[in-house]
């Protein structure tokens, strides 16, 4: 039996800054015979900050958050790592990777015991990013499971905000997440994300309007 999978990365800039990176690895082809790629991602032995498991049986139905590490130009970059995997029958599999940068949302050099559970629970902001992580992330999760069904609805993915809905407000009086770019130990730049121009600003520099 062949089996054929196929990987998208994708990487976002921010002002020159690393910011996001996702990788999105699936099956392309359909067997004849019956198999499952089962990982087991969501095991009770396997503690992260968020473990959302809606496995049933064999079926991989997996969504994990956690503090991850990566390597851009030798220098390590601090980040935060969602992963849903969801696989069922006859070798069906869809998992994504997103990678976000902490260092550009205020959190450089952030450890991994401060993205603990019990480090973010001692951090209002921390709690509040993860928070809105973990909802857009759920829905990701949901049109993931939609998507890998035998008809293959259009709509799978219907409804489901762009990333960048993390960054925003959620209601009158919220204040939206801000990231922070520093080019020097003496001086930072502070941006907030720009509902109507759908990007992060310096309001130093530009106005949101």
């Amino acid at each position: 039996m062949d089996m054929q999978f196929g990987t998208v990365e994708l990487v976002s800039f921010h002002e020159g800054d690393f910011f996001l990176g996702m990788a999105v690895t699936s099956a392309l082809t359909s067997p004849m015979e019956n198999g499952y790629f089962s990982a087991d991602l969501c095991s009770p032995s396997n503690i992260q900050l968020v473990k959302v498991s809606k496995a049933v049986g064999l079926n991989d139905n997996c969504l994990l958050i956690q503090h991850h590490t990566i390597k851009t130009y030798n220098q390590a970059v601090p980040g935060l790592l969602v992963t849903v995997r969801n696989s069922k029958s006859s070798w069906r599999l869809y998992e994504m990777r997103l990678f976000v940068n902490l260092a550009l949302i205020g959190y450089a050099n952030s450890t991994a015991d401060e993205w603990s559970l019990a480090g973010v629970q001692k951090d209002t902001g921390k709690l509040l990013f993860v928070e809105r992580m973990e909802q857009w992330a759920k829905t990701v999760q949901d049109g993931v499971d939609r998507g890998l069904d035998f008809s293959k609805p259009a709509t799978a993915f219907d409804g489901i905000e762009g990333i960048e809905s993390i960054f925003k407000p959620r209601a009158t009086g919220n204040r939206p997440i801000v990231a922070r770019y520093s080019n020097s130990p003496n001086s930072s730049i502070q941006y907030t994300y720009c509902g109507v121009l759908e990007r992060m600003i310096n309001p130093a520099e530009e106005q949101c309007h």
